[in-house]
Order: C-alpha cells, then structure tokens, then sequence
C-alpha cells in the first residue's frame, strides 16, 4: 500500500471516530430531551392516574434500546482503533487517541441504564 492510500485510511478513521462522537452526543440529548419532558409531565400532573406511568414506558424502553447499542458499539470499536493506531505507525505519525469515544460510549450506557433503573422505580412503586 502506497502512503497516499495510507492517508486516505487514516482519515477514514478518524472521520469515523468524529461521526461517531457527533452522534452519539445527538442521541443522548435527543433521548434526555424526550425524558425530561415526559418526566416533567408525570411529575406535573399527579391526577392522571395510570396514563402518567404507561407514559413512562417510553423513556424506559428507549433507555434499555440505547444503553444496549452503545455497549455493543463500545465493544466493537476497538477494532477501528487499533487499525487507526497501525496506521499512523505505518505512517510515522503520532496517533490520534480514539478511546475517548468508547468511554464516552460506556459512560452513556451506565448513564441510561441508571437512568431506565429510576423509570422502573417510578413506574412500579411511585404514587
């Protein structure tokens, strides 16, 4: 592989990695968006009965949904970035570190798990 085909990899990779950091900061503020105005609903109107809690569902199973694509993204992003690290050797360059996108996919999946673990609660034993 000549150096230019060396580049163009290496830049695919860290276009990746920067996609993937993007988006996933969209989601989490799209999702706790979402949450916190349901949330604010529930808390609000304390005379809707069962509505209140069936609309808890939402948020929950969304949570449950992220947290489990984020581990599996998390899991499978080593990969990328051992490829991304060969490269810049191959290339004598100083690497660009990549694992601050699995820890911040990590982070999330403890985040929305702790955050489905508290709808469960309000959903099975608030008033």
């Amino acid at each position: 592989m000549n150096k230019d085909d060396l580049w163009q990899e290496y830049q695919i990779c860290i276009d990746l990695y920067k996609f993937y950091v993007d988006i996933t900061v969209k989601i989490l503020i799209w999702y706790y968006g979402i949450t916190g105005a349901i949330l604010s609903f529930y808390f609000s109107e304390r005379n809707t009965g069962h509505i209140g809690r069936w609309a808890l569902l939402l948020p929950c199973a969304m949570s449950i949904a992220l947290a489990v694509l984020f581990g599996w993204g998390a899991r499978h992003w080593q990969p990328i970035r051992d490829i991304a690290h060969d490269l810049a050797e191959r290339l004598q360059i100083t690497h660009f570190e990549l694992r601050a996108l699995q820890l911040l996919l990590y982070g999330a999946t403890t985040l929305l798990l702790a955050t489905a673990t508290v709808i469960v609660f309000l959903i099975v034993w608030h008033q």
